[in-house]
């Protein structure tokens, strides 16, 4: 296991889920000034499926496996979490956005 890879792929997901932090914390503020519902509170759920995901992955990293490609390949739960956080925050972001645009298509 190549520490290298561990180190570049914590720093990947770290920086993914700092991007989802700043995405709710973006919807939070929106929420408070407007008025509007931005439904803030379920980016913690987005945020603790990439979370589980990536522990689950980075596990794989520090566990030998006898294939390379099963390091990123092979947890299918994990690939189920990424799945579901991503819906998530496709749905969440798409409500954010209409409600900060408003009637401005």
């Amino acid at each position: 296991m190549s520490w290298i890879n561990f180190i570049f792929a914590l720093i990947g997901w770290s920086g993914i889920i700092a991007i989802q932090i700043v995405l709710m914390q973006i919807a939070r503020f929106f929420e408070e000034n407007s008025g509007k519902q931005t439904y803030h509170h379920f980016y913690y759920f987005t945020i603790l499926c990439t979370s589980i995901g990536t522990g689950r992955y980075l596990w794989r990293l520090l566990v030998p496996s006898p294939s390379p490609c099963l390091d990123f390949l092979g947890d299918p739960l994990a690939n189920f979490l990424f799945f579901v956080a991503g819906l998530g925050l496709l749905l969440l972001g798409t409500n954010l956005y209409e409600k900060m645009m408003g009637d401005a298509k």
